[in-house]
């Protein structure tokens, strides 16, 4: 018997399956500067970006990208190709 994270994770994993399959353009890579931890949610995905502390790295979404640069403690680490 599963627990509902087991069930979440599979249906997480299948979207981003889904996503790969269909062509989308792979993530890019955000690093945070800030001091403390940040949440962001993606204005087109509705995905939410978590940063843990200054440092930190996180895949983001192709269509939030442009969204999240206007974040002053979020910085890009690479550019698209």
């Amino acid at each position: 018997m599963s627990c509902c994270g087991q069930r979440m994770s599979g249906t997480m994993f299948s979207h981003s399956a889904t996503r790969a399959a269909a062509g989308a353009a792979p993530p890019e890579t955000f690093e945070y500067t800030g001091r403390t931890s940040l949440n962001v949610v993606g204005p087109v995905t509705g995905a939410r970006y978590f940063f843990a502390r200054q440092g930190a790295r996180a895949g983001v979404d192709a269509r939030d990208a442009a969204a999240l640069l206007g974040v002053p403690v979020l910085r890009r680490v690479n550019q698209p190709k």
